[in-house]
């Protein structure tokens, strides 16, 4: 039976079907006949013109060995004003050889492709056109169970693979779980999360397996910045092929690191509506991947993020599953040294890779609470740290335990392949420095980025005001422990605090501590913290020359 229509959008073009009337007054077959064509006419019409199911909006064609490769993403049901209006049937990709795309699914000089019935059936295991060539043009036709279809230009496969994704924050919501709405080409998506009601607890991956795996992916990175070879993300113990890997070797010649690729970020404001945007091309000039941009203003191909934390070995910062607890207690100038030992390139950590990892969470977990999303790590009063790297090298690329806030949980969380983000010990990166409330940045090895200075600053008595770049950012100057409810967003400091006075459960769940002087930003909290740790906690009260036990550095490389 047709959606009723007052059930279709209120924006469709709706034909309405013939008058009927002559319907009654007819008494001849001869005219039924002509009427009941006429009805036919005007409901094909009508199926055309109004679009109650959505468009595909993620969608990627890629040429490879044998034919082309295609996923995407089925649109979600719809529902308008609270009331079902159209549920998702199928998904019906069609094609064209000739370098144009098909105009609709009855377009003579196309061919149907396949037929999915199967909601995001080969949004993470593509399927192979094996007729599909450079040539061919690909465009999706969504049904709902009415029979109606999505004409949308935003069907269209592009040649060349281009994604866009995206969030808005709504600051006016201090709830984390509800302030994100996915937008663009992860509209419809799921956010990944820890199922915690599970006897066993376990990763839901929700719509995003198939894009972090591609875009995420665990190696072995020699101290010349080559990819040796790649890691089982499931045991990073293993290489792709099974055979045992060099991760917990520190005779090796190089660190196991988070082979990320180029991704570019745009930042809008307009009210008290953030949105964030990320794709894998450069739009536009204010789209920004700071974590890549090499010193002549190109990308490289790869950054390296550490999967662990980071060890010293041998006056060396390393990536490595040691088997022992990471390094500590060191000065931000003795990390600067041990990171820099690797070689070429190698450094910790700095303010864009924090910055891009603080942006994505909301993206993928579409929610501001990571402890929530995918766990907490807390021993009550510890005064050392717990947990040796490599821990949790067979837990895939997410994981984490429950926490309540109060009971002891000691086993550590993982995010996008990596340990111990947050919760166990302060990270303390490169790059971003806060002199009496003033948030002043460096952003590249370079000084691409409008630095004047080509060299990390890691002393109290640095020329910061005068080499790194002076923003119109101001962190809450005086506080401890104050939970984080605003943060800076722009394209040189997002994810910063600039209001705090939440609470554990509303905005961004996470605490901040604030001084006045030289102080240097350390990341994610650390093992006594409880909910005032997470991804977003923000140590903006210790001097780059101050050492503790729950402070260290983890390393990073980026080709300039």
């Amino acid at each position: 039976m047709p959606t009723p229509i007052n059930q279709l959008s209120p924006t469709a073009q709706v034909t309405t079907p013939s008058d009927l009337t002559g319907v009654a007054q007819e008494t001849t077959l001869q005219g039924v006949a002509a009427d009941v064509t006429q009805i036919k006419t005007d409901v094909a019409a009508l199926k055309q013109q109004a679009t109650p199911i959505n468009p595909v909006k993620y969608h990627i064609a890629e040429v490879v060995s044998g034919g082309v490769n295609l996923k995407w993403h089925d649109p979600a049901d719809v529902t308008i004003y609270g009331v079902a209006a159209a549920f998702w049937s199928r998904t019906v990709i069609m094609a064209r050889d000739d370098g144009e795309y098909p105009a609709s699914p009855t377009d003579a000089n196309a061919r149907t492709v396949v037929t999915s019935t199967v909601r995001n059936q080969y949004l993470n295991a593509p399927y192979l056109d094996t007729l599909g060539t450079v040539s061919s043009r690909y465009r999706a036709f969504p049904y709902a169970t009415s029979g109606f279809y999505n004409e949308s230009l935003d069907n269209c496969f592009a040649a060349t693979p281009v994604w866009t994704f995206g969030y808005a924050l709504d600051e006016l919501d201090t709830n984390p779980a509800t302030c994100i709405t996915y937008i663009e080409d992860s509209e419809d998506f799921n956010p990944i999360y820890m199922d915690f009601s599970l006897s066993t607890p376990a990763l839901n991956w929700g719509s995003w397996k198939s894009w972090v795996e591609e875009n995420f992916k665990p190696a072995m990175l020699t101290f010349g910045g080559e990819i040796d070879y790649y890691l089982n993300p499931d045991n990073l113990a293993e290489k792709l092929d099974g055979t045992a890997s060099d991760v917990a070797n520190t005779a090796y010649q190089g660190n196991a690191m988070n082979i990320v690729k180029p991704i570019f970020c745009h930042i809008h404001r307009s009210g008290s509506t953030v949105e964030v945007r990320f794709s894998n091309v450069r739009k536009t000039e204010d789209w920004f991947c700071w974590t890549h941009m090499k010193s002549d203003g190109t990308f490289a191909d790869f950054c390296g993020w550490p999967l662990f934390e980071g060890a010293v070995v041998n006056s060396v910062l390393r990536s490595m599953a040691t088997g022992a607890k990471p390094s500590n207690n060191t000065t931000q100038a003795q990390e600067l040294s041990y990171g820099t030992n690797n070689g070429a390139n190698w450094m910790p950590t700095t303010w864009a890779d924090e910055m891009m990892i603080r942006l994505l969470f909301p993206l993928l977990t579409r929610t501001l609470d990571s402890q929530a999303a995918i766990g907490g790590t807390y021993v009550s009063g510890a005064s050392s740290l717990q947990i040796n790297c490599g821990s949790m090298k067979d837990k895939g690329a997410f994981w984490g335990a429950y926490f309540d806030g109060s009971q002891n949980v000691a086993t550590g969380v993982k995010f996008l392949n990596m340990e111990n983000l947050w919760g166990h010990r302060w990270r303390r990166p490169v790059g971003a420095t806060i002199y009496n409330g003033q948030i002043l940045v460096k952003l590249t090895p370079s000084m691409i980025d409008g630095s004047k200075t080509a060299v990390w600053l890691s002393s109290d008595n640095d020329d910061y005001a005068g080499k790194y770049i002076e923003t119109d950012a101001l962190s809450p100057t005086s506080g401890s422990g104050v939970y984080i409810t605003h943060m800076h967003f722009d394209h040189l400091v997002a994810m910063l605090p600039s209001v705090a006075g939440g609470s554990s459960s509303t905005n961004f769940c996470d605490a901040a501590w604030f001084a006045s002087g030289v102080r240097a930003l350390s990341c994610g909290g650390s093992v006594p913290n409880g909910f005032t740790a997470g991804l977003f906690a923000s140590n903006l009260c210790s001097a780059p020359s101050d050492a503790y036990w729950s402070v260290g550095a983890s390393p990073s490389y980026h080709a300039f």
